[in-house]
């Protein structure tokens, strides 16, 4: 992926003349032309995020660039001297090239002219509530155990204040036990409905009696409980401004490609049927 990605960028550098470079320190020359540290920078600065992690050596990529960089410039002189930049099919794929880096460019000068403003925040969150909503929630303790006499006893030593944790750690077949039952917080739809049923009437503090479902025998513990609430603004404001950013880039880009369609007057024709064969098929 790094050598496909580096050509491109080489390959876009070479083809449309790079970027001014005499100011800068020059790092290589080939023939007249000159490599300068600029030139290297830029190619290194447009290498997406992720590959440059992956390469974290930034001098060492940017010698392998500067390298890379010479050797297309040695043999792109090659191919111009045998002028095979004059070939059609060459100059139809510079074209598509050029025309490719060209709509980039112009689609980031379209979102860079996008602003979004404090009221369209405000306005979006008002009246999206649903989404910046918390909902519900418990922090619940579980214990499950292997039959009804068992879970009767554990429950009665519960009742005269024996640890629910550590009964939990000792006697429950639920992998939490070893945690002393804790399950976190807990949202509606998340666990057994049976379990579910129980867990949200309960108040912070008080254990349940035996709660039988098709998995066995169960006795919960509610720890703590949040009730539903909006989001604050401002917790979720970078959110809101990423949803209307995306919606508003994306309207802003089809109502474009709308209007240039019409100012070039665009058509598209129909892929030609193949020719029939010799008998009529």
């Amino acid at each position: 992926m790094f050598k496909n990605v580096l050509f491109f960028l080489v390959f876009l550098l070479v083809l449309f003349g790079g970027f001014a470079q005499a100011q800068d320190a020059i790092l290589a020359t080939v023939g007249s032309e000159k490599i300068s540290k600029e030139y290297i920078d830029e190619m290194w600065n447009n290498l997406p995020e992720p590959v440059r992690r992956r390469y974290g050596d930034e001098r060492q990529v940017k010698e392998k660039m500067l390298n890379h960089a010479i050797e297309t410039k040695i043999f792109a002189y090659g191919a111009r001297r045998i002028k095979l930049d004059k070939k059609e099919r060459i100059r139809a794929r510079m074209q598509n090239m050029m025309d490719e880096l060209l709509m980039r460019e112009y689609l980031a000068h379209l979102k860079d002219s996008m602003t979004i403003d404090e009221k369209e925040i405000t306005e979006y969150y008002e009246g999206h509530g649903d989404l910046f909503r918390s909902p519900e929630k418990v922090k619940l303790r579980h214990m499950a155990l292997d039959n009804r006499k068992e879970a009767d006893d554990v429950l009665s030593e519960l009742r005269k204040g024996a640890d629910f944790e550590e009964i939990a750690a000792k006697q429950s077949i639920d992998p939490a036990g070893k945690k002393g039952g804790d399950l976190g917080w807990v949202v509606r739809g998340a666990t057994q409905p049976e379990i579910e049923e129980i867990a949200f009437k309960l108040k912070k503090g008080e254990i349940s009696d035996v709660i039988k479902s098709d998995t066995g025998y169960h006795i919960i513990k509610v720890d703590d409980r949040k009730e539903a609430r909006n989001i604050p603004l401002e917790d979720v404001k970078a959110r809101v401004e990423y949803i209307l950013r995306q919606k508003k880039e994306s309207l802003l880009i089809s109502d474009e490609r709308k209007r240039l369609k019409k100012e070039l007057n665009v058509e598209i024709f129909v892929f030609p049927t193949e020719a029939p064969d010799k008998k009529g098929n």
